[in-house]
């Protein structure tokens, strides 16, 4: 026989489930169980899972998937009355495979929160006025499935007021439909392996204008053909069209038709001094290709990517290269610069600011226009594929905001050009 327990000044969300006693919030509406969500993985795929509810309410994900064998839940929620209603339930139920943290989601994910099973974002993209980066994060931390649930049409009320858009530099695009978030996980080599509506509760979802569906993804890598990932890169292209008149215009924009030039090139703008150069930018920006074919003179004997790796020539490559003397000048490095959520780049905007300087050092600044930085991402997937290097990043390469580096450069008085070499297919 069920039995009913009303939490007082508790907001669950959801009605929260364990064995035959259903925990309720007495701020809430009745419904919104979750079985419906569960129903569409494979039966028995919990056990020894684990899973990350992100804004995870009352915990009614987290206890089901408990139920059902998981290792570790982890919620993750910011309201306090939520929060505080799952940790109740949790000591009343003593649920022990249940983690609940209060922090904000991206930061979460930023912070090497690790890889899950499964992540759930339950009626919760609807809500972010710029959803990319968190989608991101979202792909990157997931192993083997995501479950979305969310109204299908964003543009009717009462969703309008709030319709997710993609950040400034994408020109204000809009998530207009479930499917448009779809068609980016479709992008991240995640497909759709189920869908279900939502339980069927006026009161609890508010409107009936937009029904509510949930989608579940699994994660599965292959190789997209080209048409097919430049059709979904082409969402950057705007704001990469837009950077490229203000490159070009730029006093200290170097056109050159190959290594030799650009070295000529910087040659007469810096021929007093001893200096030496850091070839910066995006990943395959033509950082690596400039650098493999200069001449030996110009290659220093410490690693070439002074950021990344240490070096054990007497002194770390990064100090030697910013200290150039009259034996040891004139040389090139590699840094992969960082975009505003790129956790994997060499160094950060600040810190690489702050280290070159008032260093006797030039910044070259890597370029090229987007249909070319796009054929060379997608000859660079083709190449890795296979191998353990296959994460090339598109997304983050191709909307690399060149500006705001570039304005950087000026405010702090570090010298730079910006360089595009001719392709080099």
């Amino acid at each position: 026989m069920e039995n009913m327990k009303l939490l007082k000044d508790v907001e669950l969300y959801r009605d929260v489930r364990i064995g035959n006693i259903v925990y309720r919030g007495s701020e809430d509406s009745p419904g919104g169980e979750v079985g419906y969500i569960f129903d569409l993985f494979p039966v028995g795929y919990f056990e020894g899972k684990t899973v990350l509810d992100l804004g995870s309410a009352g915990g009614a994900i987290c206890f089901e998937a408990a139920r059902r064998g998981c290792a570790m839940t982890v919620g993750l929620e910011l309201q306090k009355e939520r929060i505080a209603g799952a940790r109740r339930i949790q000591r009343l139920a003593g649920m022990t495979r249940v983690r609940f943290i209060r922090r904000d989601l991206y930061e979460f994910l930023e912070r090497g929160a690790g890889r899950f099973d499964v992540i759930f974002a339950l009626n919760l993209l609807h809500h972010l006025s710029n959803p990319l980066p968190l989608l991101q994060k979202i792909c990157r931390s997931s192993k083997e499935y995501i479950c979305l649930e969310g109204p299908w049409d964003l543009t009717v009320a009462p969703f309008r007021e709030y319709c997710p858009r993609l950040a400034a530099m994408e020109r204000g695009t809009t998530f207009a439909t479930v499917g448009d978030y779809l068609r980016y996980f479709a992008l991240m080599h995640f497909s759709v392996v189920g869908q279900a509506p939502s339980a069927a509760v006026k009161e609890f979802y508010l409107s009936d204008r937009s029904p509510r569906r949930v989608s579940l993804l699994r994660y599965a890598r292959r190789l997209k053909d080209r048409d097919t990932r430049l059709w979904g890169m082409r969402l950057f292209q705007g704001y990469r069209d837009g950077c490229d008149r203000y490159v070009r215009a730029d006093p200290y924009f170097l056109a050159c038709h190959d290594v030799q030039e650009l070295l000529a090139s910087l040659k007469s703008r810096f021929n007093s001094g001893r200096w030496n150069f850091i070839l910066v930018g995006p990943r395959a920006s033509g950082k690596s290709v400039i650098y493999e074919n200069l001449p030996a003179l110009h290659k220093p004997t410490y690693h070439s990517k002074i950021f990344k790796f240490s070096n054990w020539l007497g002194m770390k490559g990064l100090r030697r290269h910013l200290h150039p003397t009259s034996q040891c000048h004139s040389k090139f490095a590699e840094v992969l610069l960082s975009t505003m959520d790129d956790g994997t780049a060499h160094v950060s905007q600040e810190e690489f600011l702050q280290v070159i300087k008032g260093r006797p050092v030039v910044c070259v600044v890597c370029y090229c226009g987007f249909e070319e930085h796009f054929e060379r991402l997608y000859a660079r997937e083709v190449r890795d594929f296979s191998t353990e290097y296959h994460d090339v990043y598109f997304d983050l390469s191709l909307r690399f905001d060149y500006l705001r580096w570039v304005e950087a450069f000026r405010q702090q008085g570090i010298p730079y050009v910006i360089a595009e070499l001719a392709p080099m297919h």
